[in-house]
């Protein structure tokens, strides 16, 4: 995780390297360099838009993505709503989803004390 607040997102992005696998919740520009840094294959979920809150300005409502990487390097970009999820998903599917969440955060939390 990159917190864009403490630290230089390429200083850090450099220092990890090509990346499998990002989540992106802020978009327009960050966003942008999020997908350069994807590995050949990889792929970038998007599940926010914190850079367009209340912006009228056009260009921070946007992901300027590169065709050339996106064909060439088979890079994939995909967004995901949450309430989207839970209006087309089955119930089952839902309660599934929610005790591997609780299960994962269970986890972490033991793994932090």
């Amino acid at each position: 995780m990159i917190c864009t607040e403490d630290e230089d997102l390429g200083e850090r992005l450099a220092a990890i390297g090509p990346v499998a696998k990002a989540l992106d919740c802020v978009g327009g520009q960050l966003g942008a360099d999020v997908s350069r840094a994807l590995a050949p294959g990889g792929t970038m979920v998007v599940y926010g838009a914190l850079s367009t809150h209340r912006q009228a300005d056009a260009d921070r409502l946007t992901i300027p993505l590169f065709a050339r990487s996106m064909i060439y390097e088979t890079k994939t970009v995909r967004g995901f709503w949450l309430y989207r999820w839970f209006t087309t998903s089955t119930p089952d599917d839902i309660l599934t989803a929610l005790a591997r969440t609780f299960e994962l955060v269970d986890s972490a939390l033991r793994f932090r004390s």
